[in-house]
């Protein structure tokens, strides 16, 4: 599997408590078929549930499931009593509510009442600055004794030619790398990937690492060395 060295996963959580943004998230129809895990003192238990009321008239609308899980059927479950229910859309966004069960049948049949306001997580992916180094400015990187060239480097990792394999999971201990008119930045880094360099003849392999340690001066260092390249190679 590919590792994307330039991009990172920001999550985002917010609470929603209008009945109007209940609509525009949820698609729920009358007994839709829906996912969800039931979390309980017991553990996490998935489970599928139809969807048999919906009452968006109010700001402090219901949704109402009945649900078929062993959760139900605990003598130790009683009415009335408040269970966190988790929802993961087709879109990948997570949704958390307080529910509180209404009603419990004797063949393990649950019937929950789902209420505002309820809470969204997301993941957004943010595409970070990446410099892609040109031959004109080769930039060195030292690792192991083994010397190559950088062929794109941003503040979370980077990606060398070398002659020798790194195999992935590999802590680098002493990461050097050469910053032209920048200086010296050190620092660790586990391997993320090694493959073969078939677009770069005098090298054997292309390696992608991801920082784990930099010191805070060569992190600023960096930081500003690739944020000026990007914008002179924007020119």
């Amino acid at each position: 599997m590919f590792f994307n060295l330039f991009r990172r996963k920001k999550v985002v959580r917010g609470m929603i408590s209008d009945a109007a943004a209940i609509r525009e998230h949820l698609d729920w129809t009358q007994d839709h078929r829906i996912p969800l895990r039931i979390a309980g003192e017991e553990g996490t238990e998935l489970c599928t549930a139809f969807l048999c009321a919906i009452n968006h008239s109010q700001r402090e609308g219901l949704l109402r499931i009945r649900v078929m899980n062993r959760l139900a059927a605990d003598p130790g479950l009683t009415e009335g009593r408040e269970l966190l229910v988790r929802y993961n859309s087709a879109r990948g966004i997570l949704y958390e509510f307080q529910t509180r069960l209404l009603k419990k049948g004797e063949t393990g049949e649950g019937e929950y009442r789902l209420s505002y306001p309820l809470i969204v997580e997301s993941c957004q992916d943010i595409k970070m600055a990446r410099y892609k180094n040109s031959a004109d400015e080769p930039i060195q990187v030292d690792v192991d004794k083994e010397r190559g060239v950088v062929i794109d480097i941003g503040l979370k990792g980077l990606r060398f030619t070398s002659n020798k394999v790194f195999k992935t999971g590999t802590l680098l201990q002493n990461l050097q790398v050469e910053l032209p008119r920048y200086g010296r930045v050190e620092g660790k880094a586990v391997v993320k990937y090694t493959q073969p360099a078939s677009d770069y003849p005098l090298w054997r392999y292309l390696c992608g690492v991801e920082f784990t340690e930099l010191k805070p001066k060569d992190h600023r260092r960096l930081n500003r060395y690739v944020n000026r390249m990007v914008q002179v190679t924007r020119v």
